[in-house]
């Protein structure tokens, strides 16, 4: 048998390839909120024909990663302070749950793991890629833990879902860490063995790592706002300025 009999594609179909590469351009922030995308250009640079880019564009759709408009196209999905912080407070209340499962099968050899992946990550905030990659790997093993296959698919949606606002706030804010992400103190509360402890210390982090993300996506609307404003004011005619601005 040869080589290429052997080799296992890294995808089953195309409609997989295209929306798993334009999801993690999205996640990456290469396609940032608000980008349009077109069916015909998507084909072209990926290699493959209209039909599995029009099927990925709608699960990518579905899961909230594009918007689709009949007669408008698709574009980037664009969250504001708001959406973000709704998705952080259903993430607050799932993840809680999963952590007072979780305690069931948390041991002290689980705990010293947890703790060294913990002092690990606290220490990686100069790379804001690698401290994603490790954020998301300590959470999803506690979602892991609570032995909920469903519980665990929606709390990694909702977490992807602000992946690249995390990027935006942890690039801007070099070496800083996000507020609430106090790991080693949430492996304190599961070595306690105590559920609602367990709960209402993990629904207490994901809301106070909320806050500082929120701000900085509210910061960047009203910087938004206040450059479009101008720009409007730069176009307008010269009686029409003078009149906007007394």
């Amino acid at each position: 048998m040869s080589a290429k009999d052997t080799t296992t594609p890294p995808f089953e179909t195309a409609e997989q390839y295209v929306y798993q590469q334009i999801r993690q351009e999205i996640l990456s922030g290469d396609l940032p909120g608000g980008t349009p995308l077109n069916q015909d250009e998507v084909a072209t640079r990926l290699r493959v024909s209209r039909t599995p880019v029009r099927q990925a564009f709608l699960r990518l759709g579905s899961d909230g990663f594009i918007t689709n408009r009949p007669n408008y196209g698709s574009t980037v999905t664009s969250l504001g302070a708001q959406d973000i912080l709704e998705l952080f407070e259903i993430r607050s209340v799932l993840e809680g749950f999963a952590a007072s499962l979780a305690v069931r099968k948390v041991d002290d050899r689980l705990c010293r793991v947890l703790r060294a992946r913990a002092e690990t990550l606290e220490q990686s905030h100069a790379s804001p890629k690698r401290w994603l990659d490790m954020h998301n790997e300590f959470h999803d093993t506690l979602c892991v833990l609570a032995d909920r296959p469903r519980l665990q698919k929606q709390v990694h949606s909702l977490r992807q879902r602000v992946v690249p606002y995390l990027r935006l706030y942890l690039s801007a804010n070099k070496g800083a860490e996000i507020r609430g992400h106090e790991h080693l103190a949430i492996i304190d509360v599961l070595a306690s063995r105590d559920p609602a402890a367990a709960e209402q210390a993990m629904r207490a982090h994901v809301m106070s790592a909320a806050k500082g993300v929120v701000e900085f996506v509210a910061n960047q609307e009203i910087l938004a706002n206040q450059q479009r404003e101008a720009r409007q004011r730069e176009r307008a005619p010269a009686g029409k300025r003078q009149k906007q601005m007394t």
